[in-house]
């Protein structure tokens, strides 16, 4: 049975980290999934921090505030989302080196 729809298994099939198997389409899917939902979390991330550091920024914050909240901020946003920010730098580097040759 497919660990993840429960349905018969039947090839092609891979191996899980927990020893069970699964549907090749079925672990594609459920990656597919979290890999948007990972996106998604940093995006918003990103938005909230955008946000208030723009509302700090209208109310007259003092710069020395704002230049620890915000570096504090993209500390902890750029160990969150690592792996998403991996992915993003490997994407524009291969786009950049396509553009440059």
């Amino acid at each position: 049975m497919c660990a993840l729809c429960g349905a018969p298994l039947r090839p092609p099939t891979v191996a899980t980290r927990t020893g069970g198997r699964v549907h090749l389409g079925c672990a594609e899917r459920a990656a597919r999934i979290a890999w948007r939902q990972r996106r998604l979390a940093a995006l918003v991330h990103a938005l909230i921090i955008v946000s208030v550091v723009g509302l700090l920024t209208l109310r007259g914050a003092d710069l020395a505030l704002l230049a620890i909240v915000s570096l504090a901020w993209l500390t902890l946003h750029s160990r969150l989302h690592r792996r998403v920010w991996h992915y993003v730098g490997r994407d524009l580097r291969r786009w950049l080196l396509g553009r440059l040759t």
